[in-house]
């Protein structure tokens, strides 16, 4: 019986020990770099000037003034 306990117990500390290191310790640090990642994005678009667009076709030399006729 006590043979049956102890196998038992190594087999549940076996279990737990892959859980936590193939599981719970690489989705922890994963989580870590991807908040990493985000925050440098994040950072890097609030320092790049937004670039407006422009219509290839036309521009302020283009514009003709509109004048209203009576």
């Amino acid at each position: 019986m006590n043979l049956f306990r102890l196998f038992f117990e190594m087999l549940l500390i076996y279990i737990i020990y892959k859980v936590v290191f193939e599981l719970v310790i690489p989705l922890y640090q994963g989580t870590r770099i991807m908040q990493k990642k985000m925050e440098q994005f994040k950072e890097n678009n609030r320092q790049a000037p937004q670039k407006e667009k422009s219509n290839p076709g036309k521009g302020e030399d283009d514009y003709i003034d509109f004048e209203e006729i009576n």
